[in-house]
């Protein structure tokens, strides 16, 4: 008897299960709902089903382990049929039936059903597998962005988290930790980071998504704060190095965002990251967004898009503040400073030092700045203007940028300028693992000929062992040495006394800035430090006022 494979039952359950909308959760229902029919359809007594499809590796959520019966009505089995197929991942389908009579027809039409049972089941579960390493970290198996997105955008519309705080979180030195103790124990650090967050706060009571790299985001009950701070507070991991296992402490840094029944999605994200870049500045490790944070995120915005074409306008100047020799009042240097002219306004440095500093663009800028003295030297040169040395001052970010020596002699040498007009500022404050490339950089500087000069001398606490260390040609005191300073009776005046002999018996040349006032230069002077930079003398001077000062020596002087 020939069995109508293509009846009107199946081609219902065939459109049920082929839509787009169905996940894993769905089928056994599916199943349960239109196999009925379709059994009667074949002239069959019974069906039942036996489903076992483990997770796909990666995906999250579970797979499917369940039997049961579709079908039966009661009727004789005289004949079974049965249909199994095996899956890649070690899983299973296997489809039952009985039947009155033994009937090759409706043997060959169950199979076909069977494997077309089979193909929509395989799809399901496919579609449920993208979709879910659509929204899924592979690696920790936490919610990626999109994930995030989903999940939270009906929640916060609906009202459910106006009593939330989103977070965003950053593993501190994490780059750091990965190179010293390899990138799989870093990734273990991520997922147990991960696992452990879930295992505080539940699938339903909080929410973290990784971002990249050791970045995530998470939202959880305001009151819930003190219990994820302890979490990070306490946050350790055991890892597998070459001598064994070890435990290391890791630290986190964050920005808070407490939501209100107003917020969306992309003002809260907007938000936290916004408060975590204030966190990442230093500030704190935990900080809480305030809304002047927004219009400071605008304008740090502005100056990395306005950047590029504003070096290129030649937007930056640099002024020259003189440095004045107080026993004879002559000028005997300057300190090359950058501003921002923009529109006839003057932004000032630290609206956008500290930005290009903070997204690597600073060394475009300080390469910029000796290119500039050295093209104003060659045109003082040509003049018959005899230059005074300059100092230039370059970043602690610059120390990792390849052969910065090289970089700053071809510039210099493309305008045939001699290398002892030209002075490289380096501050003291830097890192442990800062010191080899700074001492690696002022090794080679000294080699080609430049000066070095130490900048914020004495805002350190190394400053002994860095005169040890660190062969420079110029110390340049910190102005907090300065300030209010007025003899040598007092406790800064006896530090600032014996620091200046030091350098001196050390054949160092010192400099005082930041001096404004008379009796600060005469105590100066007074315990061996003759140079002077301030506004005592002068405030940063544009090239024209500049070129004044350097035609007439003497003006100090006469003034």
């Amino acid at each position: 008897m020939e069995r109508p494979i293509m009846s009107d039952s199946v081609m219902r359950m065939i459109n049920a299960m082929s839509s787009p909308e169905n996940r894993r959760g769905d089928v056994i229902k599916l199943i349960e709902t239109y196999t009925p029919d379709v059994a009667r359809d074949l002239g069959l007594t019974s069906m039942s089903f036996d489903v076992d499809i483990p997770l796909t590796p990666g995906a999250r959520g579970s797979g499917m382990k369940t039997s049961g019966v579709m079908f039966d009505n009661g009727g004789e089995k005289a004949a079974e049929y049965i249909a199994r197929f095996e899956t890649v991942n070690g899983g299973h389908i296997e489809v039952k039936a009985t039947s009155a009579v033994e009937d090759p027809e409706q043997r060959r039409a169950f199979e076909t059903l069977s494997a077309l049972i089979f193909a929509l089941c395989g799809k399901i579960n496919s579609v449920t597998d993208l979709d879910t390493l659509s929204v899924t970290d592979g690696l920790t198996n936490a919610m990626n962005m999109s994930g995030l997105r989903r999940k939270l955008v009906p929640l916060i519309e609906s009202g459910q988290l106006k009593e939330h705080v989103s977070l965003f979180l950053n593993i501190k030195n994490f780059k750091y930790i990965n190179q010293k103790i390899g990138m799989p124990n870093g990734d273990k650090i991520l997922k147990e980071f991960v696992k452990r967050f879930k295992k505080l706060f539940g699938e339903r009571e909080g929410y973290i998504a990784r971002l990249g790299a050791d970045n995530f985001v998470v939202a959880i009950k305001s009151e819930q704060v003190s219990e994820l701070s302890e979490l990070m507070k306490s946050f350790r991991v055991t890892i597998t190095g070459k001598e064994g296992d070890a435990e290391i402490k890791v630290y986190f840094r964050c920005g808070l965002y407490y939501m209100t029944e107003d917020s969306t999605f992309d003002e809260m994200m907007n938000c936290c990251s916004c408060a975590y870049a204030y966190a990442r500045s230093g500030k704190a490790d935990f900080v809480e967004y305030e809304p002047y944070m927004m219009e400071d995120e605008h304008r740090t915005k502005k100056v990395l898009v306005t950047f590029p074409e504003a070096i290129q306008a030649r937007e930056f100047r640099v002024y020259y503040q003189p440095k004045v020799r107080s026993s004879d009042n002559k000028l005997v240097g300057a300190e090359a400073l950058c501003r921002w002219i923009s529109d006839g306004r003057v932004i000032p440095p630290m609206q956008f030092i500290p930005v290009l500093e903070r997204f690597g663009n600073i060394n475009r800028l300080d390469l910029y700045v000796v290119d500039t003295v050295a093209r104003d030297m060659r045109e003082w040169l040509d003049k018959g203007i005899e230059p005074v040395r300059v100092s230039l001052n370059i970043s602690r970010r610059d120390l990792s940028v390849p052969d910065l020596a090289g970089k700053i002699d071809d510039i210099v040498n493309s305008y045939d300028i001699p290398h002892e007009l030209i002075e490289i500022e380096l501050t003291e404050t830097y890192t442990t693992d800062e010191l080899p490339m700074m001492l690696k950089l002022i090794n080679e500087l000294k080699d080609l000929g430049y000066k070095i000069s130490i900048d914020d001398f004495g805002s350190g606490y190394s400053t002994l062992t860095m005169l040890k260390t660190i062969h420079a040609d110029i110390i340049k005191l910190d102005r907090a040495f300065i300030k209010d300073m007025k003899d040598s009776s007092t406790e800064d005046g006896i530090i600032l006394r014996n620091v200046v002999h030091m350098v001196n018996e050390l054949d160092i040349e010192v400099i005082a800035e930041g001096v404004e006032k008379a009796e600060q230069v005469s105590f100066l002077s007074g315990i061996g430090c003759d140079v002077i930079q301030g506004y005592y003398y002068d405030k940063p001077l544009p090239r024209e006022e500049f070129d004044l000062r350097l035609s007439d020596r003497e003006w100090y002087s006469k003034r």
